[in-house]
């Protein structure tokens, strides 16, 4: 039994009720979190992805009016890669945080696999997943056909498992085809 204690637990984001988060991940192992939440504003609906450092202090990443259907972050928590109407690797550069890579094809999942170096993306528009390495132009190293439509994904090391609409799972294990993994 783990007990909590209350004068050790902070509310570490006061919502203005027009928010609704949607994932938390680990920027670090020393406790700084990646926030992803959709903001209700005058002009329309973002989604704010930000890096959370302490009690109301966060460094806001990217602020888009388009749809984030997914995010991971890179074991480490130096990398972030966002899936919607395209598939974005942004990592912190001197300037701030950029874009390092991206791909204009839908998809619907992702998760790094390994120590980042690769990222398992399902497509929105068909039955693939799809492994591509962090790498100018996020080339494809693998490629399988699912049985069915994804509704997430999740890695450790070199493998996937695939949860589906049915309930099913399906466990993917990456193998050391031409020394790739």
């Amino acid at each position: 039994r783990i007990h909590l204690f209350k004068d050790k637990v902070d509310r570490l984001w006061h919502s203005t009720g027009m928010e609704e988060q949607q994932k938390i991940l680990p920027a670090d192992n020393k406790g700084l979190f990646w926030s992803i939440r959709r903001v209700e504003k005058g002009d329309g609906t973002y989604t704010v992805i930000s890096l959370v450092r302490d009690v109301n202090k966060e460094e806001v990443i990217l602020s888009t009016q388009d749809v984030i259907y997914d995010i991971d972050a890179a074991p480490d928590g130096s990398s972030l890669c966002t899936v919607g109407k395209s598939v974005q690797i942004i990592r912190k550069l001197r300037k701030g945080w950029s874009t390092v890579y991206q791909r204009n094809i839908f998809a619907k999942h992702v998760a790094f696999l390994l120590e980042g170096e690769f990222i398992a993306v399902v497509l929105s528009e068909s039955s693939w997943l799809e492994v591509w390495s962090v790498d100018e132009d996020l080339p494809i190293v693998a490629a399988i056909e699912l049985p069915g439509e994804v509704t997430c994904i999740s890695t450790m090391r070199d493998r996937i498992v695939a949860g589906f609409l049915s309930g099913d799972l399906m466990s993917i294990r990456l193998c050391k085809r031409n020394s790739l993994f």
